[in-house]
């Protein structure tokens, strides 16, 4: 349960960020939250299942 109102949080976060900085650096930062999304799902699962 922990993990999943971490993970809510995270995305939340990231999401507002990732809005409000658009027209800033859309490609860059969309690789950059993409890789972000990627390890934290894998270090959640691990958790999860360790």
């Amino acid at each position: 349960m922990v993990l999943v109102w971490a993970n809510t949080i995270f995305v939340e976060i990231a999401l507002r960020v990732y809005t409000t900085s658009i027209p800033i650096l859309p490609l860059q930062w969309n690789r950059t939250f993409l890789s972000l999304q990627k390890n934290f799902e894998l270090v959640s699962r691990s958790l999860y299942y360790s």
